[in-house]
C-alpha cells in the first residue's frame, strides 16, 4: 500500500466450517508503537455464513495494545467467519494477530466404538473372575 491511509477503515473476514456442537475460543491482538501509530481494532465477532452475528468479542484492552476475546459453545454445523474491523491510525505500519481454537464434538460412530470397547473390557474382566 502506498500513500497516506490514516483514518481509513478495514474489515477482514476469515471463513471456516464446524461440526455441530463445536466450541470456539479466539483471541486477537494488535500492537501499535504508540496510540497514534498502527491500527485501532474497533470490532471482533463471530458470524454465521448468512451474516448473522453469533457473538461479539469482548475488548479487554485498548491503546498501545488492543486485545479482544470471544468464546462460545454449542455451535450448529454450518459455516462461520470471524470478522475483524478497525481503523488505520497513521502512515506507519500496523498489523494484528489472532489465534483460534476449535473443540469439535465426537462423531456418533466414535461413541459407538467407545461403548463397544467398554463392553469388550467388561466381558474380559468377567472371564478373569470366573
Amino acid at each position: 500500500m502506498t500513500g497516506n491511509h490514516a483514518a481509513d477503515t478495514f474489515t477482514d473476514q476469515y471463513s471456516f466450517d464446524l461440526a455441530a456442537g463445536s466450541s470456539v475460543s479466539a483471541d486477537l491482538f494488535s500492537y501499535s508503537g504508540n496510540a497514534k501509530n498502527g491500527l485501532d481494532i474497533t470490532g471482533f465477532g463471530l458470524y454465521s455464513s448468512d451474516g448473522t452475528l453469533v457473538l461479539a468479542g469482548t475488548q479487554l484492552e485498548t491503546g498501545k495494545t488492543d486485545q479482544w476475546h470471544l468464546q462460545t459453545t454449542g455451535l450448529s454445523g454450518t459455516g462461520y467467519y470471524l470478522q475483524v474491523e478497525g481503523t488505520v491510525l497513521s502512515r506507519a505500519a500496523g498489523s494484528y494477530s489472532a489465534s483460534l481454537a476449535v473443540t469439535p464434538v465426537p462423531e456418533p460412530a466414535t461413541y459407538g466404538m467407545m461403548l463397544g470397547g467398554l463392553a469388550l473390557v467388561g466381558v474380559m474382566a468377567r472371564r478373569r473372575k470366573q
